[in-house]
């Protein structure tokens, strides 16, 4: 009965999630004109591929060893360690989209002026990384109503940032780039949050 409900729970926010993403596409499709809308696929292109280049397996990992450390502690250390799993690549990253951001702008035909969110989006990807790690572990320690409420949480603010930005200060689709932006470093920063505070626990 407990794992209907969590899986429920779990089936609901992911439900809750697609419908959100389908009701704002025709907002933006609607103040955002097709040049914006191909420099955000670009964009979130350039975001898919640093997530994959910096170690998505990093989740992967946490999820697997996780029932294999009966020590908290040892378990704290191994965490440790795969939160820097990322880091080793996304420096060589970070370094290659600062020196060529303009090259691979002009490649990917996002203005040059604008090509300081070739660098941004890897700051994107790492830190959307990390927020997966946490919801990959809220899930494993069995906390469905932890999760759907952070999930919530992200949606609605992503969302409002969106209009806001879009139709409030007018930043046509730079403003749906910063919305993802801020409402990434709000959930990793929670993240950074949770992991310092049951690392404490396990000390």
């Amino acid at each position: 009965m407990k794992f209907l409900k969590q899986f429920s729970l779990y089936t609901f926010v992911g439900f809750l999630y697609a419908g959100i993403s389908v009701l704002l596409m025709p907002y933006i499709s609607q103040h955002i004109d097709p040049a914006g809308n191909a420099i955000l696929s670009m964009v979130n292109s350039i975001v898919t591929i640093y997530i994959q280049l910096m170690g998505v397996t990093a989740v992967g990992l946490i999820t697997i060893e996780y029932y294999n450390y009966k020590n908290s502690f040892d378990f704290a250390s191994f965490f440790s360690s795969v939160l820097l799993i990322p880091i080793i690549p996304g420096i060589l990253l970070l370094i290659l989209s600062l020196i060529f951001a303009k090259d691979i702008s002009a490649f990917l035909e996002i203005p040059t002026s604008k090509s300081y969110w070739v660098p941004i989006g890897y700051g994107i990807a790492l830190l959307t990384i990390y927020t997966e790690v946490l919801f990959s572990y809220i899930i494993i320690e069995q906390k469905p109503t932890l999760y759907a409420k952070i999930s919530i949480g992200k949606f609605l603010l992503e969302i409002s940032l969106t209009i806001l930005l879009i139709s409030v200060f007018k930043l046509g689709w730079e403003g749906r780039l910063l919305s993802w932006l801020i409402t990434t470093i709000a959930i990793s920063v929670l993240s950074f949050w949770y992991f310092s505070k049951k690392r404490a626990t396990y000390n």
